[in-house]
């Protein structure tokens, strides 16, 4: 492989990692997409860097998403009376819905929201279908239809 080739795939990892964005790394790279895929394609040895690259990167982003669901970001908030800022105050704002997603990722089954749509015909019992019964009564509807669109002509 050419050391421009081995460079060019080293500086791709490298920030796949940090972004798990392929476009922006193959940027980085000075490669095109196509490349990377054509790279992938040829050797598995990269193909497995490039998942373990964005492993990694969405490891970080877990973590990142995590901190900011239950420890919280600190923010500056300006003081507003009337339409001057009179002082800031620092707070503390949390993400319910990333702690709501991460919980929904960590234990689906706890966490998933749950529907069921259930079928039957009267009483319970099972639908009832007669494909000869459903198509008759789809053509007879399809010739009310054309008829109300396109009546015969008066005799």
């Amino acid at each position: 492989m050419q050391r421009r080739t081995q460079i060019a795939q080293k500086t791709f990892l490298a920030m796949l990692e940090r972004t798990a964005n392929i476009t922006a790394s193959a940027e980085a790279a000075g490669v095109t997409n196509q490349c990377i895929y054509l790279w992938q394609e040829k050797s598995d040895e990269f193909a497995a860097a490039c998942q373990a690259a964005r492993e990694s990167a969405y490891d970080r982003l877990e973590a990142e998403a995590l901190r900011r669901a239950v420890d919280g970001v600190v923010r500056k908030r300006p003081i507003v009376v009337g339409r001057e800022v009179v002082d800031y105050e620092i707070i503390t704002e949390y993400s319910d819905r990333l702690l709501e997603v991460l919980l929904k990722a960590c234990r689906p089954d706890k966490y998933r929201e749950r529907q069921s749509v259930e079928h039957s015909g009267p009483g319970g019992t099972p639908i009832a279908f007669d494909a000869v019964d459903q198509r008759s009564a789809l053509a007879d509807r399809i010739a009310s239809l054309v008829a109300r669109i396109d009546p015969p002509p008066p005799d």
